[in-house]
């Protein structure tokens, strides 16, 4: 029963009927995957800017030596004994998006 005067703002009316909207995981939890080929490529780049990538390393389960092999023939990364090290001036992370796949921008026009 509802006191006179007592307002119930608009979202906590909408969490009290639907709580699996508030205890189910966030919608981009779901569509998001760490082991994505572009995001595993990111990732590395980054890794590698900050020490060298030694041979034999893994991602999990994952093994890194085919990536490792295209970021070098790509001028990324140069193979020096056992170890990867990262061959470019810029830093990677500036061209990584944390939110998304992909750096560009887009503009919704309706």
């Amino acid at each position: 029963m509802r006191r006179p005067g007592c307002v119930i703002p608009a979202l906590d009316q909408f969490i009290v009927r639907h709580p699996e909207y508030f205890f189910s995981p966030r919608p981009n939890m779901r569509t998001s995957s760490r082991t994505t080929l572009r995001s595993l490529v990111n990732h590395l780049k980054c890794a590698a800017f900050e020490l060298p990538l030694e041979e034999g390393e893994c991602f999990g389960a994952m093994d890194l030596s085919m990536i490792r092999e295209r970021l070098a023939e790509a001028g990324y990364l140069h193979r020096s004994g056992r170890y990867w090290h990262w061959t470019q001036e810029t830093y990677p992370a500036d061209a990584i998006s944390l939110r998304s796949i992909s750096s560009d921008n887009f503009i919704n026009r309706r």
